[in-house]
């Protein structure tokens, strides 16, 4: 009595659809549940391995939720199951099934492998770009077999596509070619401070199209790769984070060259920041009919840190004096290289 019953309602397409929507909701909430239980557990682990595979699953997951509500559907009513529904439902099938494969082997190979075990760092461009030629062949496969179609003339018609293609987006297509070979040779990374032309700033993101900065001031710059590949930059962060700078201090002439070194090394000391291990210069390089122009070259840590570190020096400038009985410097400036061989000069590493 009751299969008959049953029978009789699963026939009526409205209450297998709304039977088949009710599936899927349980099967969201069901899996909702799972994913912040496991997520919880993924954040008691020490490997970031179990987020990385657990971020990558979310949405194949998902879609394999609403895919089973979809089956249900067809399973009562088979009417609706044609054959180009059941070949779009084989390619969903099959298309979870290798993204999955693919992204667990990309978890244990690269992450896992590569960059957790061997400390090889990989970037994500070319990450990017083995994951879509991967995903581009296998689908292009996938449709071959289940729809028997025949893509020869599609792939012919799109080399001239290509073509035309190229020749419209020459200007992106040399960024995108200049962002990898920046990626394999890898003259900066991210949370490096560079100089490029007249801008100092932080890298802060690496893309397919361009690098961006962020100034002291907080504001971003974005540089097109092919720019930034072909022009002169100064990293900051290369070969070592050690950096030195450069201070100009202009002195009456009443006051001797041991006397300027003396409160120069004096105001140094009370400058933590300043490295005291690498070598400190004074050096005079000019008389004027006014002063006579001194170069005091010192090292510190770390370049994002060295306008306070200079302010710093420059109080302790006045103090040093003062305390020695000097006059006063007439100015004190930081001295900017003015050309490429200078700024190499100046990011040198210094000897041990």
């Amino acid at each position: 009595m009751l299969s008959e019953v049953w029978k009789q309602l699963v026939e009526n397409v409205w209450f297998t659809f709304w039977i088949s929507v009710l599936t899927g909701i349980l099967g969201e909430i069901g899996f909702r549940y799972f994913y912040k239980w496991f997520r919880d557990f993924t954040e008691s682990t020490e490997t970031q391995l179990d987020n990385i595979l657990l971020a990558r699953m979310h949405y194949p997951m998902r879609i394999a939720v609403w895919l089973g509500a979809v089956l249900v559907f067809l399973h009562w009513q088979p009417q609706f199951s044609t054959s180009i529904i059941r070949k779009v439902i084989d390619v969903v099938e099959v298309g979870l099934i290798l993204y999955i494969i693919v992204e667990t082997l990309e978890t244990l190979g690269v992450d896992y492998f590569l960059v957790e075990r061997r400390k090889v760092d990989i970037p994500w461009l070319l990450r990017d770009i083995g994951r879509v030629l991967i995903f581009s062949i296998l689908g292009i496969v996938l449709i071959q077999n289940v729809f028997g179609a025949d893509l020869t003339p599609f792939l012919a018609t799109s080399t001239v596509i290509s073509v035309v293609l190229g020749l419209a987006l020459q200007s992106t297509l040399g960024n995108l070619f200049a962002g990898i070979a920046l990626h394999l040779e890898r003259p900066l990374r991210l949370g490096d401070w560079i100089l490029y032309r007249t801008f100092e700033g932080k890298v802060v993101q690496m893309g397919w199209r361009s690098v961006t900065l962020q100034n002291f001031d907080g504001d971003l710059i974005t540089v097109p790769n092919h720019a930034i590949s072909t022009a002169d930059v100064v990293n900051f962060y290369a070969p070592t984070r050690l950096h030195a700078r450069k201070l100009r201090i202009l002195v009456k002439h009443q006051v001797s060259p041991e006397q300027v070194e003396e409160a120069v090394m004096l105001a140094i000391e009370q400058v933590p920041q300043v490295l005291k291990d690498q070598p400190i210069k004074v050096w005079l390089v000019e008389y004027s009919p006014v002063a006579i122009h001194y170069t005091v070259k010192f090292w510190i840590e770390d370049f994002a840190f060295h306008d306070d570190i200079e302010s710093h020096l420059m109080k302790q400038f006045w103090h040093a004096f003062a305390k020695l009985g000097l006059e006063h410097p007439l100015a004190v400036s930081v001295l900017l290289p003015t050309t490429k061989d200078e700024w190499l000069g100046i990011k040198s590493v210094p000897p041990a």
